[in-house]
């Protein structure tokens, strides 16, 4: 795994030239962030958290959302933002040198520290349904995005009126009758009592693939991309998805004059449409 690792990153770094890593630098993101419970569901299994930099430094943003039909599934996203931020703050801390090598190594090692981290609370609790969590994360460096992710949160760019996803979902449709079975074998675990089994408890329809915390040394796909200027970029639980398609999400960032005011219309438009689960977004635009 290691040496895997080490040979992806030996590709990237040969396919930028030293001299690309100077490039002039942008200025750092106008950013924003919201989260909501939705319209059917009882609690909010997102986290998120957004960290506006500057031309010498990175920005972060960051959508964690607890794995549906798993138990604490809102703890471990909450789990992996504080564990971030508090690490993130003695990286910054400890005057450390922002180059992109560095960087990428950095947050390699920290998101698997995350995910390890997690796991072993799993562990010391003998969870049959062990705890985890979708993230999807972007730090924006210089003229680049380094993106991390796991499960079926995204990541979109919205560039000269273009949309593309730069995320692939890790998740598999799981059949009607087979997440009938599911459904009926987790409520007999969860609910000793038949009469504490709650009766409009469902499990989603796509089965997670990668996570983070389910299972030790499980790394994020991660992958470098170039920023260009009036680039726009979302980062989005499932909610968001669920409800709206990429043509929609394109057409309310294109109409939005900032990040603050895309992230409140597509939350809107989620909620308009069923808001059917937890909704949580981050904008970034470069203008």
């Amino acid at each position: 795994m290691i040496f895997f690792m080490m040979e992806k990153l030996k590709k990237i770094f040969s396919f930028f030239s030293e001299r690309t890593f100077f490039h002039p630098p942008m200025d750092a993101p106008d950013l924003a962030g919201d989260s909501h419970r939705g319209l059917t569901r009882r609690h909010n299994e997102d986290s998120y958290i957004y960290i506006k930099g500057s031309r010498k430094t990175p920005s972060i943003a960051i959508v964690a959302d607890g794995i549906g039909g798993h138990h604490n599934g809102d703890i471990a996203s909450g789990i992996l933002i504080r564990l971030f931020l508090e690490k993130w703050r003695e990286y910054v801390r400890d005057g450390n040198k922002y180059h992109l090598r560095a960087l990428i190594s950095y947050l390699e090692k920290l998101f698997l520290y995350i995910n390890d981290s997690i796991a072993r609370i799993n562990k010391r609790f003998g969870s049959s349904h062990p705890m985890g969590t979708t993230l999807t994360a972007a730090a924006f460096f210089r003229n680049y995005l380094i993106s991390h992710h796991a499960g079926d949160s995204r990541i979109y760019r919205v560039r000269k009126g273009s949309i593309r996803q730069l995320t692939r979902d890790h998740s598999v449709a799981v059949p009607e009758d087979l997440r009938k079975k599911l459904e009926e074998q987790y409520q007999k675990e969860a609910f000793a009592d038949p009469a504490d089994r709650r009766k409009s408890f469902s499990l989603p329809r796509h089965m997670i693939t990668k996570a983070v915390g389910t299972k030790r040394k499980s790394l994020p796909e991660y992958n470098l991309f170039k920023v260009k200027k009036e680039d726009r970029y979302i980062l989005c639980s499932d909610g968001l998805h669920l409800h709206l398609s990429p043509e929609d999400i394109c057409r309310i960032v294109m109409d939005s004059p900032n990040a603050a005011k895309a992230v409140n219309s597509l939350v809107n438009t989620a909620l308009q449409r069923g808001g059917k689960d937890n909704v949580t977004i981050i904008c970034a635009f470069f203008n």
